[in-house]
């Protein structure tokens, strides 16, 4: 799995994570002439064609600096390029730090509640259909959440 992750010190952070994991990681910054996204689709470009197996990629769709929710022509080119789906997530912890950053990241403390939805796959034709397809997935976990605490 290729990831793309920003030159910020969240990417900082994310790479000492991710790296333990063995995943290909990409360093770069839309702001700074996006070679690091080429990279990413050149190495899955490659991979789809020595492999049978699905080829995964994963980025903020919306990072780095925001606005939270509205996705950058970065991920357009990218799904458009490789041919490969686009999976929105959403998560959601009924106890939780919330970091004062651009898109107000989640820690969930402990013995919370935490939800996770992932979205149909979506292939766009346009970066706001993927700005749609990610206002859903928000729509449906936040409306999946609310059932729940119905039920208790």
């Amino acid at each position: 799995m290729g990831i793309l992750l920003s030159q910020s010190k969240d990417g900082d952070w994310a790479y000492s994570l991710i790296k333990k994991w063995g995943y290909f990681i990409f360093r770069g910054s839309s702001s700074h002439g996006g070679s690091s996204i080429k990279s990413l689709a050149r190495h899955l470009l490659h991979r789809q064609a020595q492999s049978t197996t699905p080829t995964l990629a994963g980025m903020v769709l919306d990072g780095p600096h925001g606005p939270s929710h509205l996705a950058k022509q970065g991920s357009e080119w990218l799904a458009k390029t490789t041919q490969l789906k686009i999976y929105a997530f959403e998560t959601h912890a009924t106890r939780c730090i919330r970091l004062k950053n651009w898109d107000k990241t989640i820690i969930p403390l402990p013995f919370s509640t935490v939800y996770f939805k992932v979205s149909g796959s979506l292939i766009p034709k346009t970066t706001s259909e993927i700005e749609s397809h990610i206002k859903n997935t928000k729509f449906e976990l936040n409306s999946q959440i609310n059932t729940l605490k119905l039920k208790n």
